[in-house]
């Protein structure tokens, strides 16, 4: 993964507990060969018992924007089709009305490789509410797209999928993730050396230890930058 805004989503999912895939591409063989029906830009899981305590009692706060009550409550498995992009652009259009066989037959082939739906009937209904709805409920299982950009689109809102906007994760990720362990009292961060360059260097502006009153815009423009490269 290469591109800064999908690492920096796939990395806020991460903080939640999420795992992910990257550039997850529909394949289709047709008349000898296999082009692309489409590509999503992550996948993510999020079971419903993860948590992340570094300590007893200390317990990663968490964004509402992103986790509602069904999932801080382990009532689901939690599946994201996340939609990232770094300009004003809109939803592929796989997700866009009105729906066809094509777009079906694609839905089909997402909701078999996540795996949840044991029968083609179950498939179906799934790629069906996916498509009518952009999210969709099984048995315990909920898949549901959500989109992240630089800002709330207005297509997409009337569309109904929820927006996160680049701008929002890296508040969250200032206050309250890179401040928890100095408001705790522990440490003014935790030790990152693992970790993506790319995200090293987010937390290294976010630090709660650095004097910054426009951490957020130091963020986004890094960013920028790094997209430019």
């Amino acid at each position: 993964m290469t591109d800064p805004y999908e690492l920096f989503v796939k990395w806020y999912l991460r903080l939640h507990g999420y795992l992910s895939v990257e550039n997850f591409i529909i394949h289709e063989p047709l008349q000898g060969a296999v082009p692309q029906g489409g590509e999503i830009d992550l996948l993510a899981v999020r079971f419903p018992f993860s948590r992340e305590e570094p300590s007893n009692g200390f317990v990663f706060e968490s964004d509402p924007a992103l986790m509602d009550q069904d999932v801080l409550t382990g009532k689901l498995t939690d599946f994201i089709i996340a939609e990232v992009k770094s300009a004003k652009d809109t939803l592929n259009d796989l997700w866009k009305p009105p729906t066809s066989n094509v777009k079906l037959r694609r839905t089909e082939y997402l909701v078999r490789w996540l795996g949840f739906s044991d029968t083609d009937v179950a498939v179906r209904q799934v790629a069906e509410e996916l498509q009518a709805k952009r999210t969709a409920h099984l048995d315990g299982f909920r898949i549901r797209l959500l989109y992240f950009g630089p800002a709330i689109h207005p297509e997409v809102k009337k569309l109904g999928v929820p927006q996160i906007t680049h701008a929002q994760i890296a508040e969250f990720i200032i206050s309250p993730r890179a401040n928890c362990y100095r408001d705790r009292g522990i440490a003014n961060r935790s030790a990152h050396s693992q970790w993506h360059p790319l995200i090293r260097d987010i937390w290294q502006l976010a630090d709660p230890a650095r004097q910054s009153d426009n951490k957020r815009d130091d963020i986004l423009n890094l960013l920028v930058e790094k997209k430019k490269k």
